[in-house]
């Protein structure tokens, strides 16, 4: 915005919007004294005081949202409503769960770090020949209240 611009809009508004408008510059600091500030330059601190005269936002008088009409209530009430019977409905609920843990690798090798650049050797895994592998299985369970104690099945 041009500065003729400016001096004609900013004398077409009122005395007291003019003081509402930008509460520092009513203080008596200078444009340049609040981007000292606020680590800005001048010309950044003239624009956003612009704007905000432009749209109506000043220190007295805060961005307010919109109201809502009756039927958007309704419908965020109700969506509410519903999820907190969600919340009731799933403190009824127990999570079990069957996990097996193996205790060493699926086919008997020792795995080594080898970094980048260097070769796979041979030596660098031993080879073990093993049946099934050694394993856990265990069963445990949540709810809301409580918590289950963790249970082994045997023979897995």
């Amino acid at each position: 915005m041009s500065r003729r611009k400016q001096k004609s809009f900013w004398s077409s508004i009122r005395v007291r919007q003019r003081k509402d408008s930008s509460l520092p510059r009513y203080c008596g600091l200078s444009f340049r004294k609040i981007g000292s500030r606020v680590g800005r330059n001048k010309t950044t601190v003239m624009q956003i005081c612009d704007r905000r005269m432009q749209s109506g936002l000043s220190a007295r008088h805060p961005l307010q949202g919109l109201s809502l009409t009756h039927n958007n209530r309704r419908l965020r009430c109700q969506w509410f409503d519903e999820r907190r019977m969600w919340a009731a409905k799933w403190n009824e609920v127990v999570f079990t769960d069957e996990s097996r843990v193996c205790l060493q690798h699926h086919d008997g090798r020792i795995r080594v770090w080898i970094h980048r650049g260097e070769r796979m050797l041979n030596i660098c895994f031993i080879h073990h020949h093993t049946g099934p592998a050694l394993g856990i299985m265990v069963c445990g369970g949540i709810g809301y209240p409580f918590l289950s104690p963790l249970v082994r099945i045997v023979n897995t």
